[in-house]
C-alpha cells in the first residue's frame, strides 16, 4: 500500500515529445515538416514561396530575414497582424508577379499557418483570400498545322541538338507530358525494350509506368543514340549558348524558350502546356470522349477537359448563333 502512495507520489515523466514553440526552432522544425513528404516541385514551390516570403519582410522592416525567421515573424505577429502582414505580401506580389503566382504563394503560406496549427503552435489560421486567377486561357494551343509545321522544320534539321528537339516535342505533343514531367526525366525512366516511360506525374510522389507511342518510341530511339555526355543522368540537356554544347539538365524556363522559339519560325504563339492543350484539342476533335483523352493527359478529373471541348467547339458561341436565328434583336 505504501509503495502505491510512493508511486502516486512520483512526478510522471517527461513526455517523449516535446510540442514545438514559436521560436527559432519551432520554425525550423516546422518548415522541415512543411516540406516533408511532398513531391519535388511542392518542394521547390514551398521553399521558393518562404524565401520570397523572407526577402519581402527583409525590405519592408531593413532587417534580413532568412525562410525559417520569416515564418517565425508570421507565427508571432497573431491571428489578426498575420492576416495583414499576408494582405500587404499580397500587395506587394501583386505588383511583381503574375496573378497565378500570386495564388500559389498566399495559399503555400496558408499551408505552412494550418500545419503550424495542427502542431499547436498558434490556435489560428492564414484566413488571407487569394486573387482570382483565370485558368484555361490557352486551351487551344498553338493547333494541328502549326505543331505539323514545327515537326517538318526540325525534321529538315541537322545535329545533335535539332535531335534533342524532336524528342522534346515528341514528349510535350506526342506523349502529352507537362514541361515538369519532361525535364524530370532520366535516362533510367525510359525502358526502349518495355516500350513505356516512368513519369512522376502531378501531384505525385511516385513515377508511373506510362505506355509509349511507337512514333514517340522511335524519336527517343534517335535521340538516344546520339545523346552527348555519360549513359546515366538526365534524359535532355540543356545547351550553352557560349560553348554550343550540352550543358546539364534542362529546365522547365529552358523547355519554355524553345517553345517559343519554334513558335516565332510558325509565326504562332507556342507554349510548352499549349503543346499539351493542343494534343489533347486534337484527340476530341477525333471523336475520343473526356474520360478516353483523360487516360492520355492524366488528368485527375476527367472533366478538367471540359474547357477544352467547349473553347474547340465554341459551344457558347453555336449557342447564341442559334437564339439569334430564332429571335431577331
Amino acid at each position: 500500500m505504501a509503495d502505491q502512495r510512493l508511486a502516486h507520489a512520483l512526478p510522471l515523466p517527461a513526455p517523449l515529445v516535446a510540442p514545438l514553440q514559436v521560436d527559432a526552432d519551432g520554425s525550423r522544425r516546422l518548415y522541415e515538416a512543411w516540406l516533408a513528404g511532398r513531391n519535388d516541385n511542392t518542394r521547390k514551390s514551398y521553399a521558393a514561396t518562404a524565401k520570397d516570403f523572407a526577402a519581402y519582410l527583409t525590405r519592408r522592416f531593413r532587417r534580413r530575414f532568412d525562410s525559417h525567421e520569416a515564418l517565425t515573424e508570421l507565427l508571432r505577429a497573431g491571428h489578426g497582424p498575420a492576416n495583414i502582414l499576408a494582405l500587404d505580401y499580397r500587395a506587394d506580389l501583386l505588383e511583381r508577379c503574375a496573378p497565378g503566382t500570386v495564388a500559389l504563394r498566399i495559399s503555400n503560406l496558408r499551408a505552412a499557418v494550418k500545419l503550424a496549427k495542427m502542431l499547436s503552435m498558434v490556435p489560428w489560421e492564414l484566413e488571407t483570400p487569394s486573387v482570382k486567377v483565370e485558368r484555361y486561357r490557352d486551351t487551344e494551343g498553338p493547333g494541328l498545322q502549326a505543331v505539323r509545321a514545327i515537326a517538318r522544320d526540325l525534321r529538315g534539321r541537322a545535329g545533335v541538338r535539332a535531335t534533342r528537339d524532336r524528342a522534346l516535342l515528341a514528349l510535350l505533343y506526342g506523349q502529352g507530358l507537362r514541361r515538369g514531367e519532361v525535364v524530370s526525366l532520366d535516362v533510367e525512366h525510359v525502358d526502349v525494350d518495355g516500350e513505356r516511360i516512368a513519369i512522376m506525374g502531378k501531384g505525385r510522389l511516385e513515377r508511373e509506368w506510362v505506355a509509349l507511342s511507337p512514333s514517340v518510341l522511335a524519336v527517343l530511339r534517335d535521340w538516344l543514340a546520339v545523346r552527348p555526355g555519360p549513359a546515366a543522368g538526365p534524359l535532355l540537356f540543356g545547351w550553352s549558348a557560349i560553348t554550343g554544347e550540352a550543358a546539364g539538365r534542362l529546365t522547365g524556363r529552358g523547355v519554355a524558350k524553345i517553345a517559343a522559339r519554334w513558335g516565332s519560325v510558325v509565326g504562332k504563339l507556342c507554349r510548352p502546356h499549349g503543346l499539351r492543350h493542343s494534343a489533347a484539342t486534337e484527340l476530341l476533335d477525333a471523336g475520343m470522349t473526356w474520360q478516353e483523352v483523360a487516360g492520355f493527359t492524366r488528368h485527375r478529373d476527367p472533366s478538367t477537359l471540359r474547357f477544352y471541348d467547349d473553347n474547340r467547339a465554341r459551344r457558347g458561341t453555336k449557342a447564341a448563333r442559334h437564339l439569334a436565328s430564332k429571335v431577331r434583336l
